[in-house]
């Protein structure tokens, strides 16, 4: 590897140098932590330094400061590694130079059956992502993913990533889907409604724009009501785990003492949410001319 080497010139919009250099030099050790300096001149700040670090520089003291509080059962790799590789800029230009290289290691380094597990040789590609999802969708787990993936590919060595790496796509999928659920959920709303006329919903969002209330009712639930709906249960046992909010339903029985829905909601357990979702079963059941009777 010539660029590892002081003196060594490449030019900084070249980034297949520091990644090359990460790969090589990453194979028994990774090189995840950077140092960055900037400096300041006519048109603003720019980089005039980089370093690489060994991921087991610093001291564990330092990275988990004592606490009373119990921490999570972990390895700390931290071990005071101080190998690294330094780049300096050349006259605020776009050449860089290798300044200085300590390849040291004061660590036994990673064999070969484990180089995938390191971090700098990890990796999911936008295709990769674009698989999961589509796998996800129809409600494939994650372990039968992997093994998908890894039979395609020849083999778990061969897959460039590990079940945590998917498990933790998922999850921060997940967390943006969290941020505009709401609109989904309109959407797909107005998707049954333009299919169905009879479909009906309203919804109420707070001023942070989360769902504040919600009711809805279809076709089936609205023909059980015409058939069954003179006597029906209000029933706030169904609670949700993600916005702790429950899921009500107005419960009837047909002529085979089967369980009927003639409305559904999702509310909180407030007095003014269980007023909005009885002032909405009423309507509904104006706007298709259905009796109100019994309540219980």
């Amino acid at each position: 590897m010539s660029y590892c080497r002081p003196g060594f010139l490449f030019v900084r919009n070249d980034r297949s140098i520091l990644l090359r250099f990460r790969i090589r030099c990453g194979i028994f050790c990774s090189f995840r932590t950077d140092e960055e300096c900037i400096g300041s001149g006519q048109w603003g700040k720019f980089f005039i330094m980089k370093r690489l670090l060994c991921s087991k520089q610093g001291s564990p003291s330092l990275i988990l400061p004592p606490s009373n509080t119990t921490r999570r059962k972990n390895d700390i790799s931290r071990c005071g590694c101080q190998t690294s590789i330094k780049f300096k800029r050349i006259d605020r230009s776009d050449q860089w130079v290798t300044d200085t290289i300590n390849l040291d290691h004061n660590h036994p380094l990673t064999t070969p059956s484990k180089v995938r597990y390191l971090l700098i040789n990890r990796s999911l590609s936008q295709t990769s992502r674009l698989l999961f999802a589509s796998l996800g969708e129809v409600n494939v787990p994650v372990s039968q993913q992997t093994a998908y993936f890894s039979h395609q590919l020849g083999g778990v060595q061969n897959m460039g990533c590990t079940t945590l790496d998917i498990n933790n796509m998922v999850r921060d999928d997940r967390i943006d889907f969290k941020n505009y659920d709401v609109d989904l959920i309109v959407e797909e709303f107005e998707l049954k409604k333009s299919e169905n006329k009879d479909f009906f919903y309203n919804l109420v969002k707070d001023d942070e724009g989360r769902m504040k209330h919600l009711f809805l009712a279809d076709s089936t639930m609205i023909e059980n009501d015409k058939l069954f709906g003179d006597s029906v249960t209000f029933d706030t046992t169904y609670k949700t785990n993600v916005y702790s909010m429950m899921f009500d339903m107005f419960c009837g029985v047909n002529y085979h003492w089967k369980t009927t829905i003639s409305g559904s909601a999702f509310s909180r357990y407030f007095i003014n949410t269980f007023i909005y979702t009885f002032s909405f079963l009423t309507f509904c059941k104006k706007l298709n001319c259905l009796p109100f009777r019994c309540l219980q």
